[in-house]
């Protein structure tokens, strides 16, 4: 399949499956107000490590205009995708197929592929940072930095470019070695469903606007005075994915 359309909106939370062709509507009841890192797992769990899937999380069941999408390999879909599912209670779509996808010129490519080898052997390499390990998209011929970071408590995701950085900023001014924080910040983004460039400017703009004393703890209910913190990326990314109050 090169996309798959979804018409129409279910009366309750589904997610579709679909393998080799046949679609199913399941209940995903008990996936609903779950992070998308979550839902990929129990879905897995349910159905066999060999379903891809991608999900939205609370961001897009409650229609956050920057809900995103995550899928296998932390691969992510911007745009308003996560809301656009969500609008649709649809929480999840697995796929599965037993074939394979069979080039039409397979000597062709073969040749290109040796050709693009080739380029490559002169090309400088990039290093993964501390507590990293390359993990390059399926199929990509790039030695690009993206990489899999493994969190001193064992979680695991994909930690690279903008992402990485998107609470960078302020954590270190507040942390020694704030690499954990950093990487928590970007999963709590991914399993909420948030756009990671839409919250570095939220957090930008919030930092100016308590020093210029226009926001406070109080009317925000947001730990203002502690920007930097893993106390308050937790509660913006909460209140903004589940809409509560000033993160509404």
């Amino acid at each position: 399949f090169d996309g798959l359309v979804v018409q129409g909106k279910a009366d309750k939370p589904v997610y579709l499956l679909v393998q080799d062709g046949e679609i199913t509507i399941k209940d995903a009841s008990n996936l609903w107000g779950k992070g998308s890192v979550q839902v990929r797992e129990i879905l897995k769990g349910e159905q066999g490590n060999s379903l891809k899937v991608v999900a939205t999380g609370p961001a897009g069941e409650n229609l956050v205009p920057m809900a995103t999408l995550l899928a296998d390999n932390d691969s992510s879909g911007s745009g308003s995708l996560g809301a656009v599912m969500g609008s649709k209670h649809l929480k999840a779509i697995g796929v599965r197929g037993s074939g394979s996808v069979k080039a039409a010129r397979p000597q062709q490519l073969q040749e290109l592929l040796d050709y693009v080898v080739k380029l490559k052997k002169d090309a400088p390499q990039t290093d993964s940072s501390g507590g990293s390990e390359k993990d390059h998209c399926y199929g990509c011929t790039a030695e690009c930095n993206r990489s899999i970071y493994e969190a001193t408590d064992g979680r695991r995701g994909k930690f690279m470019c903008q992402s990485s950085n998107v609470y960078s900023e302020w954590t270190k001014k507040y942390y020694d070695q704030p690499d954990d924080v950093r990487f928590y910040a970007t999963r709590l983004c991914d399993d909420y469903g948030l756009n990671t460039k839409s919250i570095v400017s939220i957090i930008a703009w919030l930092q100016r606007c308590y020093q210029a004393g226009v926001l406070t703890d109080k009317n925000t209910n947001l730990p203002l005075n502690k920007i930097g913190s893993l106390e308050f990326i937790q509660a913006l990314t909460g209140s903004i994915a589940r809409r509560e109050g000033f993160g509404d």
